[in-house]
């Protein structure tokens, strides 16, 4: 069992509240649950997350996305001081989440149980509260943190380590999934987005949905340009083959004059 880092922090939401408004607006900021407040504990249930835990968008929903992990380096680098927060519920020290993998198991204190299933793919609300250009940063880097669904419920607190009990895909960071899906360089690869499609424990509305909408998207593709390039070639062909019968036609005829009698009319 590897050390994967220490709890430094948990949030959680009771109730939402409203955002700031959009850096350079005067419009009101929309209601959320992203701005959370510290907790010392936190009770992870396999039937609801986290509970007590609120979230205001339906979206947010699955069960794949039931406690939202981040590091303090990934905190430093798209957050302030003052608002050190991107919706997590669980920040870790002396860990890089951007290294951990879809379907990572992991012992989050004496008991609870969590299955990594994905990142978080980032909302608008993240330039709402951090402002321009943090969404888009998130998104091109796999920044948004890491989700998974809580398989045993426990009470984790401050202090408590995080510990890896198994890592079935290691060569799928939640990171790099994200990237090839979503990231500036997205994949066009058939056989690596199959791979990802078919990943054991990927969260299904965001991730295996993207991954199968881009294999569907690909393969249209492939089947356009198979059509256009079978149109050309039947084109060239039947251009190729008018060529060929006038030229058998033109060479008939000049067989005809050659073999043909003189018509000269004879001397006297």
């Amino acid at each position: 069992m590897t050390t994967l880092g220490t709890i430094s922090r948990l949030s959680t939401r009771e109730e939402p509240a409203a955002l700031p408004p959009y850096p350079g607006t005067e419009a009101p900021g929309v209601v959320s649950n992203y701005l959370r407040h510290d907790t010392s504990n936190l009770h992870l249930d396999p039937e609801t997350g986290v509970v007590g835990d609120k979230v205001i968008a339906p979206s947010h929903g699955s069960r794949d996305r039931d406690v939202l992990f981040v590091d303090e380096t990934l905190i430093g680098r798209l957050c302030s001081e003052a608002r050190p927060t991107i919706g997590q519920n669980v920040t870790l020290s002396n860990t890089d989440v951007t290294t951990w993998c879809v379907g990572d198991e992991i012992l989050v204190g004496a008991c609870a149980i969590v299955r990594i299933t994905s990142c978080r793919k980032p909302c608008p609300k993240n330039n709402n509260v951090h402002g321009p250009g943090t969404r888009e940063a998130m998104n091109a880097n796999g920044w948004g943190g890491v989700f998974g669904r809580v398989v045993r419920g426990g009470q984790v607190q401050v202090g408590d380590s995080v510990c890896l009990l198994s890592r079935p895909n290691p060569e799928w960071t939640c990171s790099k999934v994200h990237i090839l899906l979503f990231g500036n360089d997205r994949s066009e690869n058939l056989s690596e987005l199959r791979t990802i499609a078919d990943l054991p424990y990927l969260e299904i509305p965001r991730y295996k949905t993207a991954a199968l909408e881009q294999i569907a998207k690909l393969e249209r593709l492939k089947s356009t340009h198979a059509e256009q390039r079978y149109s050309w070639l039947s084109c060239a062909f039947h251009r190729l083959l008018l060529l060929f019968l006038v030229v058998v036609g033109l060479l008939q005829e000049m067989l005809v004059l050659v073999s043909s009698p003189s018509s000269t009319p004879p001397e006297v």
